[in-house]
């Protein structure tokens, strides 16, 4: 059974690429167009092994999203991207936890796909 991973990306192209990135790589990904939408999906098609959230979405933003998930239970490991240079953003993503990585856009592919197999290992068989 493959992993299942839930991208939040506003960005249509951005999303496209890291859904083919990660689906060449075995991974099984649902993508999330807003904030709002990462919430629903990560409620009614959930559980995930891993989410990779823009910091910047729309109305509600990925940091946000994630920390109300945190706060209903949610302990999926999350993947946050930005464009943004805030050096708030490193301690905001740390408050997280270990279950928590930043990448600064742009990013590698191999980057993103460190962060995933660092957070998400591949169950051992």
């Amino acid at each position: 059974m493959s992993q299942r991973v839930l991208i939040a990306e506003d960005d249509a192209a951005m999303a496209d690429t890291l859904r083919e990135l990660l689906a060449e790589t075995g991974f099984d990904v649902l993508v999330a167009a807003s904030g709002a939408e990462l919430q629903e999906r990560l409620v009614g098609e959930g559980p995930f092994d891993l989410v990779v959230a823009d910091i910047g979405l729309p109305w509600v933003n990925g940091l946000q999203a994630m920390h109300r998930a945190r706060w209903h239970g949610v302990r999926t490991p999350v993947v946050f991207v930005t464009g943004h240079d805030d050096p708030k953003l490193e301690d905001w993503v740390a408050a997280f936890g270990p279950g928590a990585s930043l990448l600064h856009k742009p990013f590698s592919g191999e980057a993103l796909l460190d962060a995933a197999r660092r957070l998400a290992p591949p169950p051992q068989r």
